[in-house]
């Protein structure tokens, strides 16, 4: 594959963000790792929810389950999910697998949330090589892996506070367990880059939009 000094372009270019007030306009879930340029053979999964549903765009049939009910909102290009910020609504996602290699992008806007928990993947439960992908109440995008060496948790180092409400922005955070090296974007800028972890990433069963995996009633989009 070819290299490319920003593997999250390609697929900025292929997305726009959405004026709704909605949460999260679509999630992809790719093989690719470091520098390395986005093949269809490395699209593991995709939920654009342009028609409201969680249909896999990857073409695996990895599709996945509105749960709640999630509200289905007009964007500027096709279509978006609107969460209320309960624990109790969200996508619930299929196994995906083991990876060593992992991108993970989304638009996202916040329309009410600041200091709390806000979800875009998280595995449910919290173990060994699990994957959490979420805003932290330290108001700064968190990608977490169970168990990795250097510690759990990694951080982004945009603040998304009041400042940032009812705006759209894309995330892609691309981790590398062979090159132990993992990357924050936002808005298709290198955000934080930094050496960390090791362990491959597993993406067990999975919630986009909550996360009632541990019965936390602030973990959830809004």
């Amino acid at each position: 594959m070819k290299k490319n000094a920003n593997p999250v372009a390609r697929w900025l270019s292929l997305r726009r963000a959405l004026p709704n007030t909605v949460a999260v306009c679509c999630l992809s879930l790719f093989t690719s790792g470091q520098g390395l340029a986005l093949d269809s053979s490395d699209f593991v999964a995709g939920y654009s929810f342009d028609d409201g549903t969680a249909t896999d765009q990857s073409g695996n049939g990895l599709d996945g389950e509105l749960v709640g009910g999630p509200t289905p909102a007009e964007g500027r290009v096709n279509g978006a999910l609107e969460f209320d910020g309960s624990d109790d609504m969200f996508v619930r996602t299929p196994d995906l697998g083991e990876v060593d290699e992992l991108t993970i992008a989304t638009w996202f806007k916040m329309t009410g949330r600041e200091s709390s928990w806000r979800v875009f993947y998280n595995v449910d439960g919290w173990s060994a090589g699990w994957v959490h992908h979420q805003l932290h109440p330290n108001n700064m995008i968190e990608f977490s892996i169970h168990s990795n060496p250097g510690g759990n948790d990694t951080f982004g180092e945009t603040v998304f506070d009041a400042e940032k409400l009812d705006e759209w922005h894309h995330s892609a955070v691309v981790y590398s367990s062979s090159e132990e090296t993992i990357k924050f974007y936002v808005d298709g800028e290198l955000d934080n880059e930094q050496d960390w972890g090791g362990n491959p990433a597993v993406l067990g069963p999975a919630e986009i939009g909550a996360w009632d995996g541990g019965n936390c009633p602030n973990w959830c989009c809004t």
